[in-house]
């Protein structure tokens, strides 16, 4: 989003619902395939019908075969340090994409557990961290911020929500620090 508001561009917000669009018809192609795994089909298509339901377009424009990259600017790592965000990046994606897309030493400390010459699926360990908490909080003030700075129109609130929102960015910039010095204690 931050991104969006500070490019101000009609083609790119254009580009950015129609891959939205996108994603949600290759779930509803993928729930055809899967039908097990996508018991609530009328929840995908629920969602299929808010998203379009905002937009002046219909399921036959979206090309769902296409992997085309919605900004033009390159991935989600350019797109953050071209804003400033570059920090919370590496913070928040880094670890994350990490765990995603798989990593043995992640996947052998909290989703398996060693049986015989095998393994057999775990998953006592799974919960979030505190530092992924943060960081998704830390992301979500910096958008807030802008939205505030940028598009808020009434400008009585302005000085009175960027107060608010320092008191919050401040408390939780507090927070991240205690819950690190205490996870460096054990």
């Amino acid at each position: 989003m931050n991104f969006l508001i500070n490019e101000n561009c009609p083609k790119i917000f254009e580009n950015y619902i129609k891959y939205s669009h996108r994603t949600l018809l290759k779930v509803k192609e993928r729930q055809k395939d899967f039908p097990k795994i996508f018991r609530a089909e009328n929840i995908v298509d629920k969602h299929i019908k808010n998203s379009f339901k905002e937009t002046d377009l219909s399921e036959d424009a979206i090309d769902i075969s296409s992997h085309d990259n919605w900004s033009g600017k390159g991935g989600i790592y350019h797109r953050a340090t071209k804003y400033g965000l570059k920090e919370i990046y590496e913070v928040l994606y880094t670890h994350t994409s990490h765990a995603v897309h798989g990593n043995w030493e992640d996947i052998s400390n909290f989703h398996l557990k060693k049986k015989g010459k095998g393994y057999i699926g775990s998953f006592d360990n799974v919960y979030p961290t505190c530092d992924l908490i943060l960081g998704t909080i830390s992301l979500n003030l910096t958008l807030i911020e802008k939205f505030i700075e940028v598009l808020l129109i009434d400008i009585s609130m302005k000085s009175e929500l960027l107060k608010y929102h320092d008191e919050i960015k401040e408390k939780n910039i507090l927070l991240f620090i205690k819950t690190n010095m205490n996870k460096n204690e054990r």
